[in-house]
């Protein structure tokens, strides 16, 4: 696999905390609960059978119930199921077990525990149980009343006419009593001020023990990472990761069929190039011949514009040229139409040169006087290819030439050669084609 791709996987992994199962060992007082919807259990509170000692602080063990309730018990045997705990705003909400916290309050009290009642406003009450009421029933304690009498409770500085009381009986005063508790659905808030964890939370720590002591100083420290926190993380970095290597399958099987393509069709233009030279009798080598034809590329003629041109050797007698195209961002098109362009120019060039200098044309016929056509049809050729169209001779000189003797034609100027007409090429005496030929007018 590509270093890239193995970079980018480490990356992921990486970012999504995958490999580091031990950071639940970090902590030695993780979170703890009763039950999966319970309210988290941590520092200051601490549940027993769960929870070593120093993972809370004095006054504020838990337990759980059978029915993995969150008991929080209060001196004089008070106790209280917990529903939900705010660390940050250092607040416990609490209700009676048995649905009627009013039943717990002559027992109550929180001289000796961390917890207060906060800001809620308190006040003294006095209990009354009436056979037989006919005042206000708005006063009234519905879960402490039972079948012929009921439970009120007023506050100890008020009036009460005599003749409302006429069926009851006084039970007991309460003094600093929360209204909230007698008539608020059961529902207790409980405050504590130490330890003072609430900053830890605000800034996003958790708060313990400091050094995890027996001390009762605290500290703030980084959240670790619970079971859930990592396997969500470990499934958000598995979804990640699969959905990197699908995409680079996708990727990857479209640069297989894209390639593909791109090769079939450059296979294709060469199969085409090749079927135009088809008369010319093209030789296909594989590399290992050109290699082998150039030597190992020992002798470099030149460089072109879209590779290198090397010398080639196919026999003792024929030296051939061999270009190299370079790594090229087309699809080789270009290289292809430079190449049929230079057979275009080349090979006539040749062919002047071989009859400017006296040279045979190479061509394997076996009748002499075939020669002699090949040499005409040549001259003639080289005649209607002139660089200027003022120098090409006409259709009816044509055919006169075409009739006449082979070696009564004159040699062209050099068809290569950009001067202006009437110019002839340095190396070959002016041969004019009026000398040679009878003079046809277009009329004939």
């Amino acid at each position: 696999m590509d270093h890239s791709v193995v970079g980018l996987l480490m990356l992921v992994l990486v970012g999504h905390g995958v490999g580091h199962p031990d950071q639940l060992l970090r902590d030695p007082c993780p979170e703890a609960s009763c039950k999966k919807d319970g309210p988290a259990i941590r520092f200051p509170f601490m549940l027993k059978e769960k929870q070593q000692d120093h993972c809370g602080y004095p006054g504020f063990e838990l337990s759980c119930t059978d029915r993995k309730e969150t008991l929080l018990q209060l001196p004089n045997s008070v106790k209280l199921y917990v529903n939900k705990i705010d660390y940050a705003s250092q607040l416990l909400v609490a209700s009676d077990p048995h649905n009627c916290l009013p039943g717990q309050l002559r027992n109550f009290s929180l001289s000796t525990s961390p917890f207060q009642f906060g800001d809620m406003e308190q006040d003294d009450y006095s209990f009354f149980n009436c056979t037989s009421w006919k005042g206000d029933t708005s006063r009234q304690l519905a879960c402490l009343s039972g079948p012929g009498y009921d439970i009120f409770a007023y506050y100890s500085y008020s009036s009460i006419g005599y003749s409302d009381l006429t069926s009851c009986t006084k039970m007991y005063n309460l003094s600093s009593i929360p209204w909230e508790i007698l008539w608020q659905n059961n529902i207790l808030r409980l405050n504590w001020s130490r330890p003072e964890c609430g900053l830890c939370e605000a800034r996003g720590k958790f708060c313990r023990r400091k050094n995890n002591s027996a001390g009762l100083e605290t500290e703030c420290y980084d959240k670790p990472k619970s079971k859930e926190d990592i396997k969500k993380k470990t499934e958000a970095a598995v979804a990640t990761v699969g959905s990197v290597l699908l995409l680079l399958v996708f990727f990857a099987a479209y640069r297989v069929y894209s390639s593909d393509k791109a090769a079939k069709e450059n296979q294709k233009r060469i199969e085409n190039f090749l079927a135009d030279y088809k008369a010319f009798k093209p030789t296909r080598y594989t590399y290992a011949d050109i290699k082998r034809i150039t030597n190992e590329f020992k002798d470099k003629l030149g460089q072109g514009a879209y590779g290198t041109v090397f010398k080639g050797q196919l026999s003792d007698e024929i030296f051939v040229a061999v270009k190299i195209l370079n790594n090229s961002t087309g699809n080789g098109e270009e290289f292809v139409n430079e190449i049929e362009n230079n057979n275009q120019i080349y090979f006539p060039e040749w062919v002047y040169n071989s009859l400017d200098n006296g040279e045979e044309l190479r061509i394997r016929i076996e009748k002499e006087g075939d020669a002699q056509i090949a040499k005409k049809l040549t001259i003639v050729g080289l005649w209607c290819i002139q660089w200027h169209p003022v120098d090409r001779p006409s259709m009816n000189a044509v055919v006169q030439m075409l009739e006449g003797a082979g070696d009564t034609l004159t040699m062209p100027p050099s068809p290569f050669a950009s001067a202006g007409p009437g110019r002839r090429n340095a190396n070959m005496p002016g041969r004019p084609l009026h000398q040679a030929l009878e003079v046809i007018t277009e009329a004939e």
